[in-house]
């Protein structure tokens, strides 16, 4: 009863403190309720629609149907498994670039920085159009120079290549930060008292950063389940849940199917943001607060460097082929046929696409500054302010 009483009494202190100030206190409830028309009404209006049948009654039937309909029971088993797939996979590529960046002394790692931020920021497209133009049927490696003729990268295979490469930055930026902080003396005292590099990396290192491995996991888990582009672009009959949205929704005109799996799809995503915010990030710790004692003495042995740093500048060899591939397909006349060199397809893009460029590069100009602010205001309320609803706008 003292506990309950003591929480309220808190709790009408933050509320006196909040709306001391009413210039706070305005911004507050606007960003409240602007949160509240685009993100959860939006939300709301997509549930609703899920429950309401085509005579105007409410009904679960939607939902039987996820599971009962064999079209999209595949597409949420596909989703399951492609994303634990590429979760796995992206970790592991993503711990090995931030150990090699982190722990081990070689020449022109810096460029691993610069490839991770590419494929962060291209379009959703890019990285698919460019794998079909390296290893479709009339690829550049698998029929130009492997002569193989029914080479298929559509489906599961291509899904998985495309959305390892586009995601696996995501944790090599989350471990990077994170294996820079461990500090260097608790390593290289495991190392004076007799243990092996090998002991000293699994008992040592990989602890210390094993809740950021699952972190990146599910971080990068989320981004495969929610993907549309790249299954859309490569996918081919290997149908996700983001896919059925779309097709159930608009091809089959099925709206109340479509936001059902819309709501199962958001549920995916929720329950795992909800265990990597509130659960994983609760168990992560450090191991001293301030500035290492001194610098880490970086790894020379070649039995570690050359095998570990081989693999990374391999898979950077593969990512820059894969950017440097789309400024060249655009000159060539016609891909896997005709490789003579034209400007007709950038004649065609600005005539015939000339509205796209226009409406994308205004959407980009108007949305760019708005977000920012926002962003900006939401970060500065939720950091350095205490008030009701704190907990619903970080959320």
């Amino acid at each position: 009863m003292n506990k309950l009483k003591s929480y309220a009494v808190n709790q009408l202190k933050v509320t006196r403190n909040t709306f001391r100030d009413p210039i706070i206190a305005a911004v507050t409830v606007s960003m409240i309720a602007v949160l509240l028309i685009f993100v959860v009404w939006p939300l709301l209006e997509v549930v609703k629609q899920s429950l309401v049948d085509t005579a105007g009654n409410y009904s679960f039937q939607a939902y039987k149907n996820i599971f009962t309909m064999r079209e999209t029971y595949k597409a949420f088993c596909n989703t399951i498994m492609l994303a634990v797939i590429v979760g796995v996979l992206a970790t592991v590529i993503g711990f090995l670039f931030a150990y090699c960046t982190s722990h081990l002394q070689i020449r022109g790692k810096r460029i691993f920085n610069l490839m991770a931020m590419m494929p962060m920021v291209s379009p959703p497209f890019s990285v698919a159009l460019s794998i079909i133009m390296l290893f479709g049927s009339r690829g550049l490696i698998t029929y130009n120079l492997l002569g193989w003729t029914n080479t298929n990268i559509y489906g599961l295979k291509g899904l998985i290549f495309v959305q390892t490469i586009s995601y696996f930055p995501i944790a090599f930026l989350l471990l990077a930060g994170m294996l820079r902080s461990i500090d260097s003396s608790i390593e290289d005292a495991a190392r004076d008292l007799g243990s092996s590099k090998w002991r000293t990396f699994s008992t040592i290192t990989v602890p210390l950063v094993r809740q950021g491995i699952a972190n990146a996991f599910l971080l990068v888990f989320i981004k495969s389940v929610a993907d549309f582009a790249n299954p859309m672009a490569i996918g081919g009959n290997f149908s996700t849940l983001a896919t059925q949205v779309y097709l159930q929704a608009i091809g089959s005109y099925d709206v109340q199917g479509g936001a059902a799996v819309a709501v199962v799809l958001l549920d995916i995503a929720m329950i795992l943001f909800i265990l990597s915010k509130y659960w994983v990030e609760k168990k992560t710790y450090v191991t001293v607060l301030g500035k290492a004692s001194r610098e880490r003495a970086m790894i020379k042995d070649p039995a570690v460097v050359i095998p570990v740093a081989g693999f990374c500048f391999l898979v950077t060899a593969v990512v820059l082929a894969i950017y440097v591939l789309i400024p060249i397909a655009s000159l060539i006349k016609m891909w896997g046929v005709d490789y003579s060199f034209t400007l007709a397809h950038y004649k065609y893009a600005f005539e015939v696409g000339r509205n796209a460029i226009r409406d994308t590069t205004l959407l980009a100009v108007v949305s760019t500054p708005i977000a920012g602010i926002l962003g900006m205001i939401v970060a500065y309320l939720v950091v350095r302010k205490k008030f009701i609803g704190r907990g619903f706008i970080n959320f």
